[in-house]
């Protein structure tokens, strides 16, 4: 398996808009439950909720700690996201 780039944004604030971009054009995000894992990145993932709840009608996003393989998959400061 690949791994693509689908969009290259410069800056945290531009990468979140990106991907909540990418979200909405995945799939109608309407009542959608999110859940952002991060690995040592609380302040990343809560301004990537924040600009979730600003740009998507999702029901609720809910933040979580990395634990085990998920903190290998993300490694420090990343965030993983589900929709």
């Amino acid at each position: 398996p690949e791994i693509d780039a689908l969009v290259k944004a410069r800056g945290e604030a531009k990468t979140y808009k990106a991907i909540t971009a990418l979200m909405k054009a995945s799939k109608d995000c309407t009542g959608a439950e999110v859940v952002i894992s991060h690995c040592e990145n609380l302040p990343g993932a809560i301004k990537l909720k924040q600009q979730i709840l600003a740009d998507l009608p999702v029901k609720n996003v809910e933040i979580l700690p990395c634990r085990g393989l998920t903190s290998f998959y993300a490694m420090e400061k990343g965030l993983i996201l589900g929709y």
